[in-house]
Formats: structure tokens, sequence, C-alpha cells
């Protein structure tokens, strides 16, 4: 982590009673400004004092939407192999101080802190999700909730694509349809990079959502294999959506420049001649959503929560 240049000067103290909300954005405050030989840290010590902190207070949510948007601006996902010894930590920090304050009030939360550790070490087997669908038929959208539901880590096929060729997320590639950043070649290396960023967030214990296309069987398989080998169960989640309203979407896409993804209707139609459909083995597995029509993201998550181990 030294050497990656991921210890720094950091915070030192981030949780949520050092954060205060102005009207410029949330700002952090009241850093270890006396002693930077204490500040100086893994960056993902310091971030994973306010993950845990949003954790313990029951916003677990809100601490996977931090963890994640941290990941896809950074790049950072081998540091989730150490985030989990931090989260703990970080509790016994908290549990520490409690100790000390020795009132009936800090006692109890040194119990809860002490639970709050065990709770993270003793979480459920990891999940590993494949979304499986066309260009704006809603897999990021559908998982921007799961994550935070889940909660999982979510890997973007579109983020980091553009990584891979030095690109930043919303940077216009210039691309044209199996040309450029989206060749063949270039897209089965997008996959083995997920791949290869999907099995450290599993062996870390994570859940995982892979948010790319999935069109070929072959990459289906080789997530599928992921999944056992690591021994987390696999779910394909396949969005779908009608015609006229992915070309709806498509449209209100290309007006915007707040969108990591360059698929237009012709982007499209290549899909829609390519796509190799789901098999019978592999709709045992699938939880199919119609993200144009109502539907329930507490029971899909609740699905996801029970599936059987690949």
């Amino acid at each position: 982590r030294h050497r990656a240049g991921l210890v720094r000067e950091c915070h030192g103290d981030l949780h949520l009673t050092n954060l205060v909300r102005l009207s410029s954005g949330i700002a952090p405050y009241d850093c270890v400004e006396f002693a930077p030989e204490l500040r100086t840290m893994d960056v993902m010590s310091d971030l994973s004092f306010l993950f845990m902190d949003l954790v313990s207070r029951h916003r677990e949510d809100l601490a996977y939407v931090l963890i994640n948007r941290y990941l896809e601006k950074s790049g950072d996902y081998a540091g989730m192999s150490v985030m989990g010894l931090y989260f703990v930590y970080h509790c016994l920090i908290r549990a520490k101080v409690a100790a000390i304050r020795n009132t009936e009030r800090s006692l109890r939360e040194l119990e809860y802190r002490l639970n709050t550790a065990v709770g993270w070490i003793e979480r459920p087997s990891p999940v590993l999700i494949a979304m499986h669908g066309f260009s704006a038929s809603g897999k990021t959208w559908l998982s921007s909730r799961l994550l935070s539901s889940l909660p999982a880590i979510r890997l973007r096929s579109d983020i980091e694509r553009k990584r891979l060729h030095g690109l930043g997320e919303l940077e216009d590639s210039e691309s044209g349809v199996t040309e450029g950043i989206y060749t063949d070649s270039a897209t089965a290396g997008v996959y083995r990079h997920m791949q290869k960023l999907a099995k450290v967030l599993l062996q870390a214990g994570f859940s995982v959502i892979l948010d790319a296309a999935f069109l070929k069987r072959a990459l289906r398989r080789e997530a599928h294999g992921l999944a056992a080998g690591e021994g987390a169960a696999f779910v394909v989640v396949e969005t779908t959506a009608a015609d006229d309203e992915l070309s709806r979407r498509l449209r209100v896409r290309a007006e915007g420049d707040t969108e990591a993804s360059e698929a237009d209707r012709q982007v499209l139609e290549y899909q829609l001649g390519h796509v190799e459909a789901l098999t019978e083995d592999e709709r045992q597995r699938c939880i199919s959503v119609a993200t144009d029509r109502a539907f329930d993201v507490d029971e899909i998550v609740s699905r996801l929560r029970k599936p059987r181990v690949s």
C-alpha cells in the first residue's frame, strides 16, 4: 500500500462526529493536526472509520454508497482486502474510548461497538451478481439500488473500460461500434479485469455486482466459475424494457454529459443482433426485472440474499 502511494497524510479521525454539513456541502474538521505521524496512514484506514461509523449507526446503505463512489473514482479495489481489518480496528478504538470514559452510557457503547465488530466478522457468505441486458435496459440504475440495499461492491464496465484506456469517467472515447476501446479484444480485456477485481472483493468477503451487459454465454460461464471457485453464490439479474423505451432512454442520455456509457441506438442494434440468450440452466439462477414497470427492490434483495451456492 505504501509503495502504491496509498499511505498519506489523512484526516486521522474521520468519523461522523467530525463531519459538518455546510451550505457548500459536507466538510470534515478536527483532524489530528498535532501529530503528523498519527494522521499518516493508509487512505483505506481513514475511510474505513467513516464507513464503520455509518454501519454502526444502522446506515449501511450510506456506507456502501460512500465506499462504492470512492472505488469508482480511485480504482483502489485492492484496498478492500484490508478494509475488514481496518473496520474492526476502528470498532475497537471506539470501544476503548468508551471503556476509558467508564460511564453507564459509555459501557453500553462499549458493548455495542464490540458487537458491531463481531457482526462484521460473521457476515454471511458473499454473492456474485452478473447484470445482464441491453444498453439502457436499466442495469446501472437497478444496480445502484442493489449495492446499497444488499449491500455490495459494484464494478461498472463503462468506468473500468475507460480507466484501462487512460480516460476519465465522462470522457468521450470517440469510438465507433466494435472500434477503439470497444473492439472484441478490448471488451474481453475489460471482462478479465473485472473478474480479477471481483476475485479480490469476494476473497475479502464482499458481495459483488458486475455491471456489464454479459450478452455472451462464455462470459457468463466465466463469472459463474469465479463464484464457484470462491465458494460464493451466483445470480444473474436480467434487466429488460420495451424497445421504444430503450430508444427514449438512449436519446435522453445523449442529451446529457453525466453518464459514463457511450451507447447509442447503433450500439443497441449491434447488441440485438449479437446477444446469446440465457440457457435454461442460467434461467434457474436468474432474476428478471422489467425496469419499465413497477417492481419491488426489497423483494429482489430478499431473493438475492437466499440464492443457492454455485
